[in-house]
């Protein structure tokens, strides 16, 4: 009986769970001043990136710039007398009360340029940390009041990926495991994270648990809010054993194939049926937890006619990823999801 046939395979296979993810910055500000007044200066370049500290608005400052001279040069005379004054407490020419004096003149000077340092600098607006710059909302030469939204910052990298995995694989999540996701702008490209965090509870209407990643954008194609499809890896098993799924029999709980038997002596190889415990499913091929080895050559068209131990005639099939006889080869890791 002529049938096609195909070898059991060995080689890496990544175990993953199959969610649905939203992108969030890890950092986001409504940028906001503290103080009214008229915008004289704007640097906002709107979906561009800005570095920690860049100055990004300025509020009318000419009475505090001007309050920040004169406390400069009070603080510039007050350390220069200060300054002069010391070898004449040497001389004896003034006493140590008076030096005393200088000094608090000098403390006092400068605590005053630090009051109007920091006047002056609530007229600004830096970035709190580099990112990404939003639409505006303000122009230049407006007047703003304290918490009116002027734009938004966002952190583009690296960036935070939220998911939910159903509450039965709670036992097998933790900080560290590998999450791989495509977004729909870029379904060919795979974007590889860790899990950074696990919510402390379960949702009670889902029975999900919140997981959330971080993912690195070093090329900044990524941008919150987006989606992505998310495959979490929740075990890697380095030397997997895979049939064709075609391969492989199920009758009720219990899931079989038929190995071909070398030949004995004179007659033709034989089909054996033999019971074996399934895993995970890929794409076209199924995972043999137990009942068969690698190398081994199973029936994979031509099944409803085969039975246990009736000669065959083997065909390698097309799909076989090793020439009938030869040893089987080690595939490139591939992923198997689970519910």
């Amino acid at each position: 009986m002529g049938v096609e046939t195909a070898h059991a395979l060995s080689g890496p296979m990544d175990i993953t769970i199959p969610s649905i993810g939203s992108l969030r910055a890890v950092d986001s500000v409504a940028l906001t001043t503290r103080v009214p007044g008229i915008i004289t200066n704007l640097q906002l370049p709107e979906g561009g990136l800005v570095e920690r500290g860049a100055i990004l608005v300025e509020i009318d400052s000419a009475e505090e710039r001007a309050a920040q001279r004169e406390a400069q040069v009070g603080r510039d005379n007050a350390a220069r007398d200060l300054e002069r004054s010391q070898p004449l407490v040497e001389r004896g020419i003034i006493n140590a009360t008076q030096l005393d004096d200088l000094r608090a003149r000098l403390a006092g000077a400068e605590a005053r340029l630090g009051v109007a340092d920091a006047r002056l600098a609530v007229r600004r607006v830096t970035a709190p940390f580099a990112g990404k710059i939003g639409l505006r909302q303000v122009s230049v030469g407006s007047f703003i009041s304290p918490g009116t939204v002027i734009a938004t910052l966002s952190s583009v990298n690296p960036m935070h990926l939220g998911f939910s995995i159903p509450e039965k694989h709670l036992a097998k999540l933790k900080s560290g495991l590998r999450v791989e996701a495509r977004a729909p702008a870029f379904p060919d490209r795979v974007f590889t994270g860790t899990v950074q965090a696990i919510d402390a509870s379960i949702d009670p209407g889902t029975q999900d648990i919140a997981v959330r990643a971080l993912l690195p954008n070093d090329d900044g194609l990524l941008a919150p809010g987006g989606s992505m499809n998310v495959e979490l890896v929740i075990e890697h098993i380095p030397d997997a054993i895979t049939v064709p799924e075609q391969a492989v029999l199920l009758q009720a709980t219990q899931a079989a194939v038929f190995q071909v038997l070398p030949v004995l002596k004179q007659g033709p190889p034989t089909a054996k049926r033999v019971p074996v415990v399934v895993g995970q499913r890929r794409a076209g091929r199924v995972q043999i937890v137990s009942g068969l080895s690698s190398g081994a050559e199973v029936v994979v068209q031509g099944l409803q006619q085969v039975r246990d131990g009736a000669p065959v005639a083997p065909k390698a099939s097309d799909s076989d990823g090793v020439a009938a006889g030869a040893a089987p080869v080690t595939g490139s890791s591939t992923a198997a999801s689970v519910q």
